[in-house]
């Protein structure tokens, strides 16, 4: 859901909400929201140089679902580094899709797919990945490759499952190579 409001990006949260005017509180739908990301969006101005142009704000509402891939992403991160791998980047996107996270391994250059599930419900992360996403993972990887134009001596697919306990903690499991 996005909201204008008064020409600055908000999504609500219970921190910001308070900070907010109660005539801006009373333009946000009454729904709860688990999260808030402020962010400036800057209009372009069809001069030939770059005008001061006004800031624009908007009202996001954060899914709880992409809340809890945002964190295990960060925790597979997190994971990945302290197992001596090098994060060269996250979220790369391109026409063809995104890639979680690229990082180095040596010389080889991983690209991660990172799923983060709350419970095994509707099977584990790991079920998630299927052959065509792990097809498209390795055009992914030839793109960054080609995007980037760096050579690696090799280059894996890894999945990196994350699953939220009831409590909270995160468990993670790492699969090399599996595409």
């Amino acid at each position: 859901m996005l909201l204008l409001l008064h020409g600055v990006m908000v999504t609500a949260a219970a921190d910001v909400l308070g900070q907010l005017s109660t005539e801006t509180l009373a333009m946000v739908p009454a729904v709860s929201w688990p999260a808030i990301v402020v962010h400036r969006r800057r209009r372009r101005t069809p001069a030939a140089r770059p005008a001061a142009a006004p800031w624009h704000a908007e009202v996001v509402g954060v899914n709880a679902k992409d809340v809890l891939g945002q964190q295990g992403e960060q925790v597979a991160a997190r994971y990945l580094a302290e197992a001596g791998l090098a994060v060269l980047a996250r979220n790369w996107r391109c026409a063809d899709g995104e890639i979680d996270i690229v990082a180095l391994d040596g010389r080889t250059l991983v690209i991660c797919e990172v799923k983060t599930r709350s419970g095994v419900r509707f099977g584990t992360p790991l079920e998630a990945v299927t052959k065509p996403k792990a097809r498209r993972l390795r055009r992914l990887a030839v793109a960054w490759v080609r995007a980037h134009g760096l050579v690696f001596e090799q280059i894996r697919i890894d999945v990196v499952g994350v699953l939220r306990a009831g409590s909270g903690e995160f468990s993670v499991e790492h699969v090399r190579g599996v595409g």
